[in-house]
């Protein structure tokens, strides 16, 4: 692993210590608890015995920005477009689209492709703590796509609270 990929990984994972991210060691899944000393903290989900391991042997899962819920795309959508009241909210591959009340007597279509998420703080924030790979780390190789069940709540509205 070149190290600029290896400084991406560390700067991913720990941006997300506190929401409790999950990584890939030897093929099973662990908590991470922290970073010290050049390895991370993992634990084994409900076990008591931490151990440190190289960054490198660790892909994170995160999710794919397609894979986000209609609830989170609305969410999104609000940071973004305020109060204008949205329709018909699709989530592709390359972003969300949306039909918007223009206020006058028709819809306007808008789309937000998923490098423009990633401009506003608030958005940034959300989409860490819900482990949305806002940095192609999936593409590259260096994080894993997170199943359904990898992360309590994933596609339900109870996160957004």
């Amino acid at each position: 692993m070149k190290k600029k990929e290896k400084q991406l990984r560390i700067k991913d994972i720990c941006a997300r210590l506190l929401d409790g991210v999950k990584v890939d060691y030897n093929g099973e899944l662990y908590d991470v608890l922290g970073y010290t000393n050049g390895k991370l903290i993992i634990v084994k989900p409900l076990m008591s015995n931490a151990i440190g391991v190289e960054v490198e042997k660790c892909k994170p899962y995160l999710r794919p920005l397609y894979s986000m819920t209609e609830d989170e795309a609305r969410f999104i959508l609000k940071i973004i477009l305020g109060d204008q009241k949205v329709y018909d909210v699709n989530v592709t591959k390359d972003g969300i689209e949306a039909y918007v009340d223009d206020g006058v007597a028709s819809f306007e279509r808008t789309y937000v492709f998923h490098n423009e998420i990633v401009r506003s703080l608030d958005i940034f924030d959300y989409a860490i703590k819900w482990h949305f790979d806002l940095r192609g780390l999936i593409p590259m190789g260096l994080a894993l796509p997170a199943k359904e069940d990898t992360y309590r709540n994933y596609g339900t509205s109870e996160k957004h609270i």
